[in-house]
């Protein structure tokens, strides 16, 4: 199940509520696979570059949305 939505408490009692676009929920899905593919292949200089990762996984999403097979 994916969460589109999210409440939480402030330290000072009010409630935030969070949703999630359907964007933000595949740039994040595709960011952390990134994450993931360059954590299982030891390179972590560039897992530990957000630049990187933040890029990569952005021109990787628009690839796999624009295929045509």
């Amino acid at each position: 199940k994916i969460v589109t939505h999210a409440t939480y408490k402030r330290k000072n009692g009010t409630e935030v509520h969070v949703k999630f676009s359907e964007q933000e929920i595949a740039d994040t899905f595709w960011h952390e696979l990134t994450h993931a593919i360059l954590e299982d292949m030891g390179e972590h200089r560039l897992n530990n570059n957000e630049r990187f990762v933040e890029a990569f996984s952005s021109r990787l999403y628009q690839a796999i949305k624009t295929a045509r097979f």
